[in-house]
């Protein structure tokens, strides 16, 4: 599945894409320290963006699925916040299908299961399934990305380097005749 990324990088740069599968293959910085700050250097992530769900983490994974993929995103940084805060979240996505609570026209489907330090409260929902931070378990190495610290001011200025891309992006596939004006029909 289409993935897009964004490099923490000086200057800033707009989305990229990845097939799911390959995500391996990205450069990997490895745990930054904070001396090492962000500069042209590949390696550690700002975003990531699939199906116009946008995850902004300390450190990111993602897993090539059958008819999709699954996006982990966590943060753990004691610098940041309590570890009654630490917070996970993995997002699985499937490729666009027909909703029959949408009338047959085609729809996303995600679901995730969240996990949570003892300081945070959310609620669970049909698509969310909310756990306790200590059953989290990290992806495979081989697929973990990390963030690195910026200041606000150049966080801004890379968010705005963003090109916006939503769900739509994802409507490959889609049988010919179901995308009408930019709007996926049935």
């Amino acid at each position: 599945m289409k993935v897009l990324y964004q490099w923490a990088t000086v200057p800033p740069s707009d989305w990229l894409e990845v097939d799911s599968a390959d995500w391996a293959s990205l450069p990997a910085g490895g745990l930054p320290d904070l001396e090492i700050g962000f500069n042209s250097t590949f390696g550690w992530i700002n975003a990531v963006d699939v199906q116009g769900v946008i995850f902004e983490a300390d450190h990111y994974a993602v897993e090539d699925i059958p008819d999709g993929c699954k996006v982990t995103v966590w943060n753990d940084d004691l610098t940041d916040r309590a570890a009654t805060e630490f917070y996970a979240a993995e997002w699985t996505f499937l490729t666009l299908a027909p909703d029959e609570k949408a009338g047959g026209l085609y729809n996303t489907r995600q679901s995730q299961v969240v996990y949570i330090g003892s300081g945070l409260s959310i609620e669970s929902s049909p698509d969310r399934v909310v756990k306790p931070w200590a059953e989290f378990v990290l992806p495979d190495s081989s697929l973990i990305r990390h963030g690195i610290w910026m200041s606000d001011i150049d966080f801004a200025l890379t968010v705005e380097s963003r090109t916006p891309k939503g769900w739509r992006e994802w409507t490959e596939g889609v049988p010919e005749g179901n995308v009408v004006d930019g709007r996926v029909v049935g």
